[in-house]
């Protein structure tokens, strides 16, 4: 693997840094803020939730819009309705009327059948987005399930047998980051490497991620567009600030996408 500072960046910069839009696909109003930001140059790469209503309208702006190929998957477990009849079984999982528990899974344990119903699910979110003729690059989730435990395995193994390169890293920057979170992310983390699925060496919000150094990356950077009562471009993150571009937030990262990112690594 080529070293991320190696190539491919300009003058004065050393580093790279994604920007993604989280929950497209979750309403037409979060599909328009998204569209807007990446349109504006203030978000790099976006994750569509296949389990919402706004989905193919999501995929529609997409493409309508050209930005198709930045595209990966908002894996949701916590919000929505479920794509697989399996799932819908489980009631630690999903609702009598096939929608997900609010609460999500349970975090440290699931069943063998659990589990595999989970794998089925993120598999089928996955396809969900290739049937639009979408090939997506990287996958996250819905508020972040799949850093839990005994969910990881299930969505490691998903995007790998669906030859997805990338899977979100957890929290590792930012303040509020004690020693036992730290210990869990670390192992999260460590696993996720070792699935050959990580990409960057840094996660977190615009506030997280505002200390981050170069040389410290490559950096994601979660964001939430949404429109005020305004009808302002905002960044829905709790605590985040107000939305600028990367490079003008992160001066020394270059601003890609996953496509980009992952070509460039593997170049």
């Amino acid at each position: 693997m080529t070293s991320p500072g190696a190539r491919g960046a300009g003058p004065g910069v050393i580093d790279f840094v994604v920007v993604n839009a989280d929950d497209f696909g979750a309403s037409p109003e979060v599909n328009r803020a998204v569209s807007l930001a990446v349109d504006r140059g203030l978000a790099t790469s976006a994750t569509v939730m296949p389990t919402m209503p706004a989905f193919e309208e999501a995929c529609s702006l997409a493409r309508d819009r050209g930005f198709y190929d930045r595209l990966g998957v908002h894996v949701s477990l916590t919000a929505g309705r479920a794509i697989t009849s399996a799932i819908t079984t489980f009631r630690r999982l999903c609702e009598p009327d096939g929608s997900f528990v609010a609460k999500g899974p349970p975090g440290w344990r699931l069943t063998a059948d659990e589990r595999r119903a989970v794998g089925a699910e993120v598999r089928a979110q996955i396809e969900a987005l290739r049937g639009q003729g979408i090939q997506p690059t990287h996958v996250d989730s819905h508020h972040h399930v799949h850093t839990r435990w005994a969910v990881l395995p299930s969505v490691l193994r998903a995007a790998r047998e669906s030859r997805v390169g990338v899977v979100r890293l957890s929290r590792n920057c930012g303040p509020g980051l004690t020693a036992p979170k730290r210990l869990y992310k670390g192992m999260i983390n460590g696993r996720i490497r070792s699935a050959g699925l990580a990409r960057t060496r840094r996660f977190g919000s615009a506030v997280d991620a505002a200390g981050v150094r170069p040389g410290e990356g490559p950096l994601e950077v979660m964001v939430h567009p949404s429109l005020d009562s305004t009808g302002q471009l905002v960044d829905g993150t709790r605590g985040a600030p107000a939305f600028v571009a990367p490079e003008i937030a992160w001066p020394s990262f270059r601003p890609m996408s996953y496509r980009e990112l992952i070509a460039l690594l593997d170049g």
